[in-house]
C-alpha cells in the first residue's frame, strides 16, 4: 500500500448465498499450505482467522482514502 488505499464498506450484510467459506488463514484460498508452493516470506496464517469468498456482488461505498502511512481512523465510542 505503497501509494495510499481507498477503503469501502458493504451497504448491507452479504447473504448466506452470496459467499463461500473458505477455512482460517492458515488454508490460502481454503487449500492446505504446500511450502513447495510458497515463499519464505508468506508462511500459512492464523486458524484464528476464517476467510470467506464473495460469490454474488454486493453493493459496496465508498468509506474514505488514507494517504501513504497513514492510520485507519478508528472511532471510539
Amino acid at each position: 500500500m505503497r501509494n495510499g488505499c481507498r477503503i469501502y464498506r458493504f451497504k448491507r450484510l452479504p447473504l448466506s448465498e452470496e459467499v463461500e467459506y473458505e477455512l482460517t488463514a492458515k488454508y490460502p484460498d481454503g487449500l492446505v499450505f504446500n511450502p513447495v508452493m510458497h515463499s519464505d516470506k508468506y508462511p500459512p496464517g492464523s486458524n484464528a482467522v476464517h476467510q470467506w469468498r464473495l460469490v454474488a456482488e454486493v453493493p459496496v461505498e465508498h468509506l474514505l482514502d488514507l494517504a501513504p502511512a497513514a492510520k485507519y481512523p478508528y472511532l471510539h465510542a
